[in-house]
């Protein structure tokens, strides 16, 4: 990835985005009461391919903002609905009920305005993908990640209020049984039926809150809390 390293949690400026940066969203974000100085200013982060991820820096002030792209960034036509993007700042807020310190603090504004504010990770954060690149690798890491994660799947079990705010078997259909299992099933005919039969069995499943991007990627480290940045 090309591109000079912005201190803090999400990573890297991305270079060949400056000239993307919507002329527009400045005045949006404006309008929706989360800038206070009129200098306010968008960086375009790396991050991702489903999402236009940007930090803000007004006046003293940082924080990070994320809107979901209708079409992903990727040569294949490959589009979802950006309703996940109020399902990943549903996901923040009921993590947050019960693991505070594992996800972003979010800021408060609109539900319904397509993009979502939360806290931006500094430079006291390392990223762990990054971290087990180099040869970093820690067991208490790898503990705290599973904890976490266990931790989602207990509490969301048998949770029929997170059955119905999280019915988003559409979003997750578009974003990875479609372009993962159907997709190399159509490229493998000989393996299809094996795909197909698992695409199936994970669309109908109903135990437990499933994040969709558990990784290394998106998990950052800081001496006291470990923060899942993608939910």
């Amino acid at each position: 990835m090309q591109g000079s390293h912005l201190s803090g949690g999400f990573g890297v400026i991305d270079k060949n985005a400056q000239t993307l940066v919507p002329a527009d969203f400045l005045d949006t974000l404006r309008r929706d009461g989360l800038l206070r100085h009129s200098d306010a200013s968008l960086t375009p982060l790396a991050g991702g391919i489903s999402s236009e991820i940007f930090r803000v820096d007004d006046g003293g002030d940082s924080f990070v903002v994320k809107r979901a792209l209708a079409k992903l960034k990727v040569k294949e036509d490959w589009t979802a609905d950006v309703s996940r993007n109020r399902y990943e700042q549903l996901f923040i807020e009921y993590v947050a009920r019960f693991l505070p310190q594992a996800v972003p603090s979010l800021r408060p504004g609109p539900n319904e305005r397509g993009y979502f504010a939360m806290e931006y990770l500094g430079p006291q954060f390392t990223n762990w993908k990054q971290g087990l690149m180099r040869g970093e690798a820690r067991i208490e890491d790898a503990a705290q990640a599973a904890t976490i994660l266990g931790r989602i799947h207990a509490h969301s079990a048998g949770d029929s209020e997170a059955a119905r705010q999280f019915d988003t078997t559409d979003n997750f259909t578009q974003l990875r049984i479609d372009p993962y299992l159907q997709t190399t099933g159509r490229r493998h005919p000989d393996l299809r039926t094996l795909f197909e039969a698992e695409a199936q069995r994970l669309a109908s499943t109903r135990q437990c809150l499933v994040h969709g991007d558990f990784s290394p990627k998106n998990l950052m480290l800081s001496t006291s809390r470990m923060v899942d940045r993608k939910s």
